[in-house]
């Protein structure tokens, strides 16, 4: 789509019910207009392009060009009537794919029976939105009839996204479960290796005595620490149901530090939680190396033991991943112990048990090398490989455990996760289903037909008045050019107040034409009864506008309808005008031949002969009232002399009825 479809552009809106393709944000146009998917905003003329619904474009069968299918509830968010005359915008705008998108349920439904509806339900597939997390309102999406508030969106590399949004067959959802709706287990996985003592973590939060941030590092078990007691601050204020926590170092082996008696304890108290803060403060780095794998192992035996049965299941590995490589690669020091492959055991963790994994890096390898180039460089060389820090296995714990992937990083993501763990958990649900579309809903046929009908009534009542008063002005000026009307007064008064009266059927239409025929064809200056005598006319120009074909489709139309003896006598004659009637037919109703009770196709007859007569007589008024007179028109364009019943010659009328 090069430009934007609306009235202004030619384009009809219809306003459609029901269930179907055109639903939700779904918008039908024609293959014409947009052959593939794609995105946009769907706004009233004076609307904001920044507010108006974000719409997916599909092309959909059976509507014709220039022409936008909308549902009436869409239609209602944009501030739309789909009254006759309203200007409105259909805006192309390309949408991102989101890598990561975490929602929330706005229903009080069990996390269980959430994630069934996001995995079952394919009406997340390929959806697209805008997402403005400082925005006044919030961001929905609707699965199945129920909201889900868009918390956060993410790229491959876990860096936000915002503007106009698309989720994709790849990407992963997450479901945010609040804590004041569901319980949760937690235990926690505190890596105490030598490695966490290393002070290349830039503490951002100090402030110079001048309000400037100062250039202060602290260790990771510094930084793993302060975010602990920010989770605690978080959890006690945040209230809601019990959540049952524990805390466990480890290195080689895995020592619980919270609760003292060991097992888990529910966490909601102040004392609880003050208890929990002194836990956290005997954590400290050790001169031992890690072994992961035995730390999962020991989680998921006090989850079992101690957790409830409701809560969810969730174990928090907080590391800076510095300890491991891959299966193959050579090892020293502290990366032996985890040469043993903790990912397939989390794996099965998961899959057999429904314990999930969120994995948290301290540290991150894009701040440790200039910390490591200004302080140590010089004096040390290359680093150790187990001192740099390494999120790789820390990723592929997280796609394996269930949890949420954008939150591996440095200290902030430390903080701000455990900040949100205090009110509530994230886990991962997978990517979308994969469905098919539903097919258009039978209401767009009727939608269309209708608001076919109520433009073609429009229309027609101004092409009646139209043509009524250009009858009266070419009257009136004929009278004062040569001193007698161009139009004689018809017996039936009535006849020109019947141009606009709606044709519902051949019947219908041979009454409207005789009306017509009898007021611009019978009653005519009679000068202009016979195109030879278009110069015996004293206003040139007249003649050759009064025979250029538009009245005499009209008069052709009053022949066919009145009695089908045009032609009895002669084949040739009767050929020709049936060629001539079918060339009527096609120039105002695309086909050759309408049944008798084809409303819609008599309907556009009518329009188009009436389009016919207006454009005529703004011809002839702008000649009657020119200063300098246009020449006679092509004898080419009249009809042929001696013609039996004026007809034209097939080849000539065929010229100008296609280029009406």
């Amino acid at each position: 789509m090069r430009v934007p479809l609306g009235r202004a552009h030619g384009t009809r809106l219809v306003i459609v019910g029901g269930d179907g393709l055109v639903a939700d944000n779904r918008v039908g146009v024609s293959a014409a207009d947009v052959s593939a998917e794609q995105t946009g905003v769907l706004l009233s003329a004076a609307g904001d392009e920044r507010r108006g619904p974000v719409v997916r474009m599909l092309p959909t069968p059976g509507l014709p060009a220039g022409v936008v299918a909308v549902h009436e509830d869409l239609a209602r968010a944009a501030g739309l009537s789909g009254a006759a005359g309203e200007d409105w915008l259909l805006l192309e705008r390309p949408a991102v794919v989101a890598a990561s998108v975490v929602l929330e349920s706005a229903a009080d439904a069990l996390p269980d029976a959430s994630v069934k509806q996001l995995r079952g339900s394919s009406a997340l597939d390929g959806q697209v939105f805008r997402y403005e997390p400082d925005a006044r309102e919030a961001t929905w999406l609707y699965v199945d009839s129920v909201p889900y508030r868009v918390r956060s969106v993410a790229d491959g590399s876990g860096e936000p996204l915002t503007g106009l949004l698309r989720i994709g067959a790849g990407t992963t959802l997450h479901l945010f479960l609040p804590g004041n709706r569901t319980g949760v287990d937690v235990v926690i996985l505190a890596d105490c290796s030598g490695s966490m003592s290393w002070d290349d973590v830039l503490d951002d939060s100090d402030v110079g005595r001048f309000g400037g941030r100062t250039q202060r590092y602290v260790t990771r078990m510094h930084a793993l620490k302060r975010a602990l007691h920010e989770m605690a601050d978080v959890r006690l204020s945040a209230g809601g149901r019990p959540t049952r926590l524990a805390l466990v170092r480890f290195t080689k082996a895995s020592v619980p530090v919270f609760p003292r008696a060991g097992g888990m304890a529910d966490v909601g108290d102040e004392s609880t939680i003050e208890e929990f803060r002194a836990a956290v403060g005997l954590l400290k780095p050790e001169s031992a190396g890690t072994d992961i794998g035995q730390a999962l192992h020991h989680a998921s035996e006090l989850l079992h033991r101690y957790g409830n049965p409701h809560n969810e299941r969730l174990v928090v590995l907080v590391s800076d991943g510095a300890d491991w490589a891959e299966k193959g690669v050579d090892a020293t020091g502290e990366m032996l112990a985890a040469t043993a492959d903790p990912v397939s055991l989390m794996e099965e963790l998961n899959g057999s048990l429904g314990i999930r994994l969120h994995a948290v890096g301290v540290s991150a390898e894009a701040t440790f090398w200039p910390w490591w180039e200004s302080r140590h460089r010089r004096s040390t060389g290359e680093p150790h490989v187990s001192i740099v820090p390494n999120h790789a296995l820390l990723r592929h714990l997280v796609e394996v455990g269930g949890g949420d992937p954008t939150r591996i990083g440095g200290t902030d993501v430390l903080m701000e996760y455990f900040g949100e763990l205090g009110a509530g958990v994230t886990q991962t649900v997978g990517h979308p289903r994969t469905g098919r579309l539903p097919g258009p809903q039978p209401e767009i046929a009727l939608a269309l037909s209708l608001s076919a009908a109520t433009t073609t009534d429009a229309r027609r009542g101004e092409l009646a008045e139209t043509i009524s008063l250009l009858y009266s002005s070419c009257v009136d000026a004929s009278r004062r050019r040569i001193g007698r009307p161009l139009y004689r007064q018809t017996n039936d008064t009535r006849a020109l107040h019947h141009i606009g009266q709606p044709v519902r059927d051949r019947s219908a239409f041979a009454a409207w034409v005789l009306d017509v025929h009898k007021v611009f064809y019978e009653q005519q200056e009679s000068a202009l009864n016979s195109p030879r005598d278009k110069d015996s006319y004293p206003i040139p120009g007249v003649a050759g506008i009064i025979w250029d074909g538009r009245l005499f489709r009209i008069h052709t139309m009053r022949l066919e309808t009145a009695h089908d003896s045009v032609g009895r006598n002669n084949k040739k004659e009767a050929e020709q005008h049936q060629r001539m009637v079918g060339e009527v037919f096609l120039a105002h109703t695309g086909r050759y031949h309408l049944p008798d009770d084809d409303e819609a196709g008599w309907g556009r007859l009518q329009l188009g002969l009436m389009e016919d007569l207006a454009g005529m007589l703004t011809d002839v008024y702008a000649v009657l009232n020119a200063e300098q007179m246009p020449a006679p028109a092509d004898a080419e364009a009249n009809p042929q002399d001696g013609q039996a019943g004026g007809f034209v010659p097939a080849e000539r009328t065929a010229l100008r009825v296609q280029g009406f």
